[in-house]
């Protein structure tokens, strides 16, 4: 029987939004899949945003990379923005 990882809680503050938002991420989960999770949990707010970054601790998130290759560990905090056209 394998064990599946136990998902992180991850703050997210979407650029334009009133609130702080809490989602669960898996490890394997992609920086992207992290986004799309706090922009359509956002959306009614904010509005659809097509491309966003995840920026943490000063720094932009490839999204390419999955979570547990970053340094997110539970109850940090992220920050997306939407990317400049």
């Amino acid at each position: 029987m394998t064990v599946q990882p136990a998902p992180i809680p991850v703050y997210g503050f979407v650029a334009g939004d009133v609130l702080g938002l809490v989602v669960l991420v898996r490890p394997e989960e992609t920086v992207a899949e992290l986004a799309r999770k706090l922009l359509e949990a956002a959306a009614v707010r904010v509005g659809k945003v097509e491309a966003a970054d995840v920026w943490f601790k000063g720094a932009k998130l490839d999204p390419r990379h999955c979570i547990g290759e970053t340094s997110l560990a539970a109850l940090d905090r992220v920050d997306v923005r939407p990317r400049a056209t």
